[in-house]
């Protein structure tokens, strides 16, 4: 919890998040072939109704076991990021003020989601198998994520439980 034990104390959900603005990805455009490294682009895009001027540079860092990586360089603040937005400016995440969506979400959420993954782990073929261990995995991956699932059902619980206290139905 955010902000207190006040119910709704947490700071208001103010920021725009990633998904409400297009976004340009570097990984994306390199695959493409659309994207070399060590350039400088000057683009033109509709934001608003108004035209929007940008300069979209790259820059590149050599990779430990050869090769590079490709980045977009932001112009607001000069750093190294992979994902442009496209606002009432160019901008990285943090120079445009957006959050990503899984900040919005509280702990019995987050533990929902986490709980989604390992039980697709332990059924990769989208059957529900009742917690069986799948063909290939080991016993003691298997035996961590139950362990884990049960973790998580407990905490989200003990969330749910708190959460039924402070509005007042327990």
């Amino acid at each position: 919890m955010r902000g207190g034990r006040r119910k709704g104390a947490g700071r208001p959900a103010v920021r725009r998040l990633t998904t409400a603005l297009h976004s340009l990805d570097v990984r994306e455009l390199r695959r493409a072939g659309r994207l070399v490294a060590n350039m400088r682009e000057s683009v033109e895009y509709v934001y608003g109704g108004s035209k929007v001027h940008a300069v979209i540079a790259t820059q590149a860092t050599g990779c430990r076991f050869g090769g590079e990586r490709v980045w977009f360089v932001c112009q607001a603040c000069g750093r190294r990021v992979s994902k442009l937005y496209l606002g009432a400016g160019l901008g990285c995440r943090r120079c445009l003020g957006l959050a990503y969506p899984s900040q919005r979400k509280n702990a019995v959420r987050r533990g929902w989601d986490k709980q989604r993954k390992i039980e697709a782990r332990l059924a990769p073929d989208g059957e529900w198998n009742g917690w069986q261990k799948p063909k290939g995995m080991h016993w003691r991956t298997f035996s961590n994520l139950v362990r884990e699932i049960r973790t998580l059902e407990s905490a989200r619980d003990a969330a749910l439980l708190i959460e039924a206290v402070r509005s007042g139905l327990v």
